[in-house]
C-alpha cells in the first residue's frame, strides 16, 4: 500500500513535468523585426530579416522557411508631407478599399486583401510616431493558403507593433 502511494506520487509529479517541459516545448516562439522605428515580432520559424536602402528609404522583409510567405515593410513612405496631408493619404485609402484601425496608439488603414499573380496580399499603412512619415507593411502569401490563416497570422504581427 506504501509503495502504491508512493508510485503514485512519482507518477504524478512526471506528469507534472512532462506537462510542463512540453508547453516549453509547445510555446510560438517569436523574433524581432526592427527598422526605423517599426518594430513587430514574427514566427520564430522564419528566416532573419533582409534589409535593403534604396533612394535613401530603408526596406526590410522576413520571409518564412521556403521563402512561400513574407512580411515587406517600407519605411519613410510620403516623407515631407504634413499631418493632414499624411491623415488625408490614409482616409483615402480607407474611402477605396480598407478598414481604418489603430496600431500603438497611431493611424492605420489595413485595405482589403488583393490576390495578384497567384499570391494573397494585406497591406497596412501606418502613420510614423513622429507622424512625419509613413510605413507600408505587407504580408504576401500563395493563394492556397486559407484567408482565416492569413488573418491569424498578420493579425498577431500586427498587435505586436511597437513605434519607437
Amino acid at each position: 500500500m506504501k509503495t502504491k502511494k508512493i508510485f503514485l506520487i512519482i507518477l504524478a509529479v512526471l506528469a507534472i513535468i512532462i506537462m510542463v517541459i512540453g508547453g516549453v516545448c509547445l510555446r510560438d516562439t517569436r523574433k524581432t523585426f526592427s527598422l526605423n522605428g517599426l518594430e513587430f515580432s514574427y514566427p520564430g520559424s522564419w528566416q532573419k530579416p533582409e534589409y535593403v536602402e534604396k533612394l535613401g528609404q530603408k526596406h526590410g522583409e522576413v520571409k518564412n522557411g521556403d521563402g512561400a510567405q513574407r512580411i515587406v515593410v517600407l519605411t519613410e513612405i510620403n516623407q515631407g508631407y504634413s499631418v493632414f496631408e499624411l491623415s488625408d493619404f490614409l482616409n483615402s485609402i480607407a474611402t477605396i478599399s480598407g478598414n481604418r484601425i489603430n496600431i500603438d496608439g497611431s493611424e492605420a488603414v489595413k485595405m482589403n486583401r488583393i490576390t495578384y499573380q497567384g499570391s494573397k496580399i494585406t497591406t497596412v499603412f501606418l502613420n510614423a510616431k513622429d507622424k512625419k512619415s509613413q510605413y507600408s507593411i505587407s504580408y504576401e502569401v500563395p493563394e492556397s493558403i486559407s484567408d482565416a490563416e492569413v488573418d491569424k497570422i498578420f493579425d498577431k504581427v500586427l498587435s505586436s507593433i511597437k513605434l519607437k
